[in-house]
């Protein structure tokens, strides 16, 4: 039975990964000098497989960063489902700045059905993720495209690593630092009758943790997805 890779990239370093806010589809960034040196930088140490088609969030700072990677890959589509998480009120602002809020508080303690002031909930978000995904693995098998990358948000990789994924981890546990994540294989019959996926690999190719420098951090959102 024909299987089907996917790599799943987190965009590069924006302003708000540096200041610690929380930025998502609402804030649409660009990356920051640092980020395009360091991706340029990993490109250059590590490997990127080729894939057939690249699969991309609408955001600025995911355009830029499939350009860099992929500088000659032509076939790529923008999927509006894997787009950062709506953060809502907490936009823009740091945890220090939030924790305060009963709002946040709230939000804070993981209950997914908790919804953001003018945002999502952390359920609306998986659903929405889980869209997209549906959306690129079917394109891919109409296709017969066998391999494909994902370059999206670090929020967007965790939540759908720890719904579909095997090895079983929590979703803070599945956390990439920017220009790396992971490899999934996707067998028909397993997604189609478990929805169920297996995590294959490190991206990129050649790198030893997928965390890099967060190796030694505890993931917040607003590492900016």
């Amino acid at each position: 039975m024909k299987t089907y890779k996917i790599h799943f990239i987190r965009h590069g370093l924006t302003e708000g990964n540096i200041r610690g806010q929380y930025v998502g589809r609402r804030t649409d960034s660009p990356l920051c000098p640092q980020g395009v040196q360091t991706l340029i930088a990993l490109r250059q140490r590590y490997d990127y497989p080729g894939v057939g088609k690249l699969y991309i969030s609408p955001m600025t700072r995911c355009r830029q960063t499939a350009a860099l990677l992929y500088p000659e890959m032509k076939n790529i589509a923008e999927v509006e489902q894997i787009a950062e998480m709506d953060f809502g009120d907490f936009e823009g602002k740091t945890i220090a700045q939030l924790q305060n809020d009963p709002a946040f508080r709230s939000f804070a303690t993981g209950d997914d059905q908790v919804q953001i002031p003018g945002g999502e909930s952390l359920a609306d978000f998986a659903r929405r993720c889980g869209e997209g995904l549906d959306l690129i693995i079917s394109d891919m098998m109409r296709a017969g495209n066998t391999q494909a990358a994902v370059v999206t948000h670090g929020g967007v990789i965790m939540g759908l690593l720890a719904a579909y994924g095997y090895p079983k981890k929590n979703h803070v546990e599945w956390m990439a630092d920017n220009g790396y994540g992971y490899t999934i294989l996707i067998t028909p019959q397993l997604w189609q009758s478990a929805r169920a996926f297996e995590i294959i690999g490190i991206m990129p190719h050649g790198a030893e943790d997928a965390r890099g420098a967060l190796a030694a951090a505890k993931y917040m959102p607003e590492d900016d997805g």
